[in-house]
């Protein structure tokens, strides 16, 4: 996804937040997007945490006042392939899947998500650009565009294992 802007807002990257939904709130309250501004989440907004469903009603709430991206990360994938049957529960679960069902209130059955959460999973992009910058979960080939970047290297590639040298695009 890219996307340019011609206000004079601000860009703005927040990263995983892993259902602490009250540090998420801390954070908004202490930059004060504003409508020009535009707010990337880098991923990662379930799992491990207290409250997943407190952290997308609230960047639900973000988005009503200032522009909010919104990317997956790896933890959204493992939910999302639960959910559409795809993937066993086993590693979601063992990964931090237990406290967002918890959030939710789960009683047994897959269908737990307000459908104004299951669209916001569903509209999650892979990669942002703007400008001069681009934005993934976890890492990038620098030597392969954007748009042909796999999953596995957006959502999945620790920094751990090596920071990647600059992008051919130059951004």
């Amino acid at each position: 996804m890219e996307q340019t802007n011609e206000s004079t807002g601000r860009l703005i990257a927040i990263g995983d937040i892993h259902g602490c939904n009250v540090a998420l709130q801390a954070i908004l309250a202490a930059i004060d997007p504003q409508p020009s501004d535009i707010v990337v989440t880098l991923g990662d907004v379930v799992d491990r945490g207290p409250d997943s469903k407190g952290a997308v009603e609230t960047l639900l709430q973000c988005g009503q006042k200032t522009q909010l991206v919104a990317l997956q990360g790896n933890h959204e994938e493992m939910m999302l392939n639960v959910l559409r049957g795809s993937e066993s529960h086993h590693s979601w679960l063992r990964y931090g899947g237990v406290e967002t069902l918890d959030s939710y209130g789960f009683d047994g059955g897959l269908d737990f998500l307000p459908e104004s959460h299951r669209a916001f999973f569903e509209s999650l992009g892979d990669y942002f650009v703007y400008e001069d910058y681009f934005f993934t979960h976890a890492a990038y080939d620098p030597a392969v565009p954007l748009e042909e970047q796999t999953v596995e290297m957006l959502r999945w590639h620790s920094l751990r294992q090596g920071v990647p040298e600059p992008h051919h695009s130059g951004k």
